[in-house]
Formats: structure tokens, C-alpha cells, sequence
């Protein structure tokens, strides 16, 4: 019994000196309960996450801004974050994003005589209050906030700023119901 109660203890020491080595190596600061996904990729961000946060397997971060991850939150498998230097992205605490996540905080000008890729990038900061629940195949663009306790539905297209206890949906998302 004494053996068994050892192994296990060596499993949980070995999972955690894995984690705190993909953590390095995706330069995201290490916290207690940290579980990072396979072929998970950092491409120049600062991630700094608080303890309990999941990363969900083929995820990719890029840019060269910061991306904050609150406590208990949860990205999504083959989701895709960019956060630029004059932008910012920031999850609060208990954010749970379901499966292929699209979050960006910038874009393209578009002014005539230049071509597109060589304009300006336009960047506002991305804020995903505490308590969100964002469902399967959602888009959130520049400059969004999304409130306290609400809901995006799936296959939304996020663009503005949405009241909290709010249910989210559609290409643009409105909000479809305040929650009581």
C-alpha cells in the first residue's frame, strides 16, 4: 500500500515538473493547478495567469502584447489569442471558452493609395469579465467587453461593448435576453 501511495506521489510530482517545463517554455508564469494542453504555442506574447487555468490542447498565442488569465478559467482546445503592444487581452476569473476560440484586438486601416498590409494596426484592449461562459466557434474582435455573468452563444461575431448578465448571439452578436 505504502508503494502504491509512492508511485502515485511520484506521477503527480512528475505531471507537475512537466507543466512547470511547458509553462518556461511558452514563457507563461507558473501557478498552482496550471494544465497546458499538447502543442500548445506562444509566438511573442507576455501571459500571465493566476492558479486553475486550463489551456486547451492547440492553442496558439501571438503578438507582442499581454494576455492576462484569471483564476479557474478555461481556454478551449484550437483556439487562437492575439494580443498586440497597444491593445491587451484580459480574461477574468471563471471564464470558461469552449472549443476553436478566435479573439484578436486588432485591425487593418484602411486608407486608399496604401496597400492594406502595409497600414497601420488599429488595437483596443479585449475584456472577458469574471463569470462568462463563451460557446463553441465564437469570433471577438478589437475593443470588446464582455459583462459579469453572461453568456455568448455559438458561431458569434463579438464587436462592441455588452452589458453584464447579458445572453449573447448571432453575426454581429446582440444581446438576445438580460439574465435575472
Amino acid at each position: 500500500m505504502q508503494l502504491k501511495s509512492f508511485f502515485i506521489s511520484l506521477i503527480k510530482l512528475r505531471r507537475k515538473i512537466i507543466t512547470k517545463n511547458k509553462a518556461k517554455r511558452l514563457k507563461i508564469n507558473y501557478c498552482s493547478g496550471l494544465k497546458i494542453g499538447k502543442n500548445v504555442k506562444n509566438f511573442g506574447c507576455t501571459i500571465k495567469i493566476k492558479e486553475n487555468v486550463w489551456i486547451g490542447d492547440n492553442t496558439i498565442f501571438w503578438g507582442n502584447g499581454l494576455i492576462q488569465i484569471g483564476k479557474n478559467t478555461h481556454i478551449g482546445e484550437n483556439s487562437w489569442i492575439y494580443s498586440s503592444k497597444k491593445g491587451g487581452v484580459e480574461f477574468g476569473d471563471d471564464v470558461n471558452c469552449a472549443a476553436n476560440l478566435y479573439l484578436i484586438d486588432s485591425d487593418h486601416q484602411f486608407k486608399k493609395g496604401v496597400l492594406i498590409r502595409q497600414q497601420e494596426l488599429l488595437s483596443k484592449k479585449v475584456v472577458i469579465s469574471d463569470d462568462v461562459w463563451i460557446a463553441a466557434n465564437v469570433t471577438i474582435l478589437k475593443g470588446t467587453r464582455i459583462g459579469f455573468h453572461s453568456v455568448v452563444g455559438a458561431c458569434s461575431l463579438c464587436n462592441k461593448w455588452y452589458p453584464d448578465y447579458s445572453v449573447i448571439c448571432g453575426v454581429p452578436a446582440l444581446v438576445v435576453k438580460q439574465i435575472n
